[in-house]
């Protein structure tokens, strides 16, 4: 049980278990005796909500504090480390009035006073009103004030192909804004990557690295292959092609609760960028872009050229240097 009470002179306390840091305290210990939430003193706090593992407050002046805990994305804001365990306003919602709000386990809503309702984390049956359900969670991400203008271009890009790729191959693009110099990318959450999958697969199989696969392992695997051959297709095929250009199992996510039985979805496109031929084969691109080990040799720098000719084929490259890791093949260094 979790308490939150606040007192004629406008002092917010609480105490409680305290599960997953929602008391708003900044750590996840038992308290069993009221302790001060200094952030939301003198914040003139109207009502609490009390969600499965966080909270919300709403204060009179129509301003939504979350806290505890963001996995499902159910805070509302970015959270990083652990300051997702103090009280923090949800700004996007400052300048929306908002004069109500609700907790599900996982999700959140909120009503402003145009009658507007507002809904965010996890959906996987539709509860958070945001378009058709799905079994899994929408993130709200947020990048402030990039510093470099090579950073500012990544995340430009990713969004500019995001808004075009949108596939079952692809994770799933929702929303964008601005606000108070800070971009919000509001896309799919899926939280395990290929790179999990492989670190984790012979554990499970009760394989040393050194043993061969059985048939279960080894079906279950190519039919992984199969699904990345598919996502790069997609791209491929596009008109004009697009070159992901940092093809690894990290920028492979998998969702494990599928609404069509695939699984594998493709992230990450700060460095993608598209194939116009116009009746050659290569095109020259951008040198020593993505990631060493799944970089192909032709996109890898040489003699201070800035830009050199390759296409496609550089992502079918480091298409097989992922299956190499996928099925647990020793490749040579030079290979890589």
């Amino acid at each position: 049980m979790n308490v939150w009470f606040v007192t004629n002179d406008d002092l917010v306390y609480t105490f409680g278990n305290n599960t997953y840091g929602k008391l708003g305290l900044g750590h996840n210990l038992i308290v069993n005796k009221p302790e001060i939430i200094p952030e939301l003193c003198a914040k003139n706090v109207q009502k609490f909500i009390n969600g499965d593992r966080f909270a919300l407050c709403i204060t009179f002046d129509q301003q939504i504090y979350s806290f505890g805990s963001n996995e499902c994305k159910q805070l509302g804001r970015h959270t990083i480390s652990n300051d997702n365990n103090k009280p923090a306003i949800i700004t996007y919602l400052s300048d929306k009035c908002i004069i109500d709000i609700k907790c599900g386990s996982y999700h959140s809503l909120a009503l402003s006073s145009a009658g507007t309702v507002y809904g965010w984390g996890h959906n996987n049956r539709g509860q958070s009103g945001c378009g058709q359900q799905q079994q899994q969670q929408q993130t709200l991400d947020c990048i402030d004030s990039p510093t470099h203008e090579s950073q500012k271009i990544h995340i430009l890009e990713e969004v500019k192909q995001l808004q075009k790729l949108q596939s079952k191959f692809v994770v799933k693009f929702y929303d964008t804004w601005i606000e108070s110099k800070i971009l919000y990318i509001q896309m799919e959450l899926l939280s395990n990557s290929l790179k999990d999958l492989i670190e984790l697969k012979a554990k499970t199989f009760q394989r040393k690295t050194s043993e061969p696969m059985d048939c279960i392992e080894y079906y279950i695997t190519s039919h992984i292959m199969l699904e990345m051959c598919e996502c790069v297709e997609y791209l491929h095929t596009r008109q004009p092609p697009v070159i992901h250009r940092d093809l690894k199992p990290a920028n492979i996510l998998i969702n494990d609760k599928p609404l069509d039985n695939r699984f594998l979805k493709l992230c990450d496109f700060g460095l993608a960028t598209d194939h116009n031929r116009m009746g050659s084969e290569s095109e020259l691109h951008t040198k020593n872009v993505g990631t060493d080990k799944y970089m192909a040799q032709e996109v890898r720098e040489y003699n201070g050229i800035d830009r050199v000719a390759y296409n496609e084929k550089s992502d079918v490259y480091s298409l097989g240097c992922i299956l190499l890791d996928l099925f647990d093949v020793n490749s040579n260094n030079d290979m890589q």
